[in-house]
């Protein structure tokens, strides 16, 4: 199921792209700038041609008061600042400061769309194992055409796997049919895939044949060829894999979440049809767990410049714009969450993001963020800063 770690990795991943974002967008900024002092505009609104010298030196004044202007909320500009610069570093604040509400909005609606999203791969993947059985009787049907035509005996194959008493439950189950129909997923278009992998990657695989010949397969035995076909085609095929990341950008890292989520979906149908059983939610909470996802986000922009000064403060043996992105958004997101998440112990945040830095940032990251973390939780407790409530004060020493 999706797990707090995996909703920080994302969480991060959308940082990231906000860290470039603004990077970007500060470079529509100092554009915004050049065009200000461009000699060729300028002598647009004037009768007389522009001094280029004075341009030059405007130009270079205004990119200098560009970044305090963006930085500093008490910024001023000296009374030796002309009209002309101040205005061009006015607007081009106002440019930036817009395009960055854009692209923020942007990013936390594509970080939020692409939780939910998990679930539509997986009622995707279930009604996908649904699909695959009915390949099995459009096998029988296609070779007993076949062989009428030609007017020759037909092999036919048995129909075991489109009988699977699993699949029926799930094909009939009211609450899937529901949110496929809500979501309008289906494989409608790309039956012809289905088809595809079905003949050439399952039907002749041993595991199937040998689940073929079973005269009367037992419900466990129904249940088996489920979780092996899951095992063996759904999360191994090059072909499935392909087609997946053409659908999800991020299937790498959420095919193992899916494989859990199939897997306990399989298992959970019981053998008594007059006993229902539930489709598997995102986590055991998940409107919680998607309030955890999205204020975790909120907060890391919120207290981006208390975050950077603490960081700063404590990287002794460290320029502070030397530090690789990936660990200080890694940092920022563990101070925002120490400070704002009572119930989570300093403990499981620090452990949380030394793992995430493991897996996502450079080799020598887990020492870096662990010490960081460490001093910066050390400092922020002491002077009251980190206050912890309920479960939170679990081991947190």
């Amino acid at each position: 199921m999706l797990n707090r770690r995996t909703l920080r990795i994302k969480a991060m991943q959308s940082l990231y792209a906000w860290h470039r974002v603004r990077v970007s967008d500060y470079q529509v900024a100092e554009d915004h700038i050049r065009e200000s002092f461009d000699p060729v505009l300028v002598a647009q609104d004037k009768d007389e041609a522009p001094d280029k010298a004075l341009l030059k030196a405007q130009e270079k004044e205004a990119m200098e008061l560009l970044k305090p202007a963006l930085e500093d909320k008490e910024f001023a500009f000296s009374e030796e600042v002309t009209a002309h610069v101040k205005g061009a570093v006015i607007r081009a604040r106002n440019v930036y400061k817009e395009q960055l509400v854009k692209d923020l909005k942007f990013l936390k609606g594509q970080m939020l769309l692409a939780a939910d999203e998990i679930k539509h791969r997986y009622l995707l993947l279930v009604l996908l194992l649904v699909e695959l059985g009915k390949q099995n009787q459009q096998d029988y049907t296609d070779r007993q055409e076949k062989a009428r035509r030609q007017d020759q005996p037909a092999t036919l194959p048995k129909l075991t796997f489109s009988q699977n008493k699993l699949l029926k439950r799930l094909a009939e189950h009211d609450d899937l049919q529901q949110q496929l129909a809500k979501y309008n997923l289906n494989w409608k278009d790309d039956l012809g895939e289905v088809r595809r992998w079905y003949r050439e990657q399952l039907r002749d695989e041993e595991y199937y044949k040998t689940y073929q010949a079973l005269e009367s397969p037992s419900f466990e035995e129904d249940r088996q060829i489920l979780l092996d076909i899951t095992k063996h085609l759904v999360f191994k095929s090059e072909a499935i894999r392909t087609y997946m990341e053409d659908l999800d950008l991020n299937w790498e890292e959420n095919a193992e979440v899916l494989r859990s989520m199939l897997r306990k979906t399989i298992k959970s149908v019981p053998e008594d049809e007059e006993e229902p059983f539930e489709l598997i939610d995102l986590s055991p909470n998940w409107e919680e767990d998607r309030q955890f996802f999205e204020d975790l986000f909120d907060y890391t922009i919120e207290e981006d410049e208390f975050t950077d000064k603490v960081i700063a403060e404590r990287a002794k043996n460290w320029e502070f714009d030397r530090i690789a992105a990936t660990d200080k958004i890694i940092l920022k997101m563990a101070v925002s969450e120490m400070l704002n998440f009572p119930s989570v112990p300093v403990k499981v945040t620090i452990n949380e993001y030394i793992e995430i830095s493991k897996q996502y940032s450079t080799p020598k990251s887990k020492q870096f963020v662990n010490g960081m973390l460490d001093v910066i939780a050390e400092h922020l407790t002491k002077e009251g800063t980190i206050r912890k409530s309920g479960r939170g004060l679990i081991d947190n020493k």
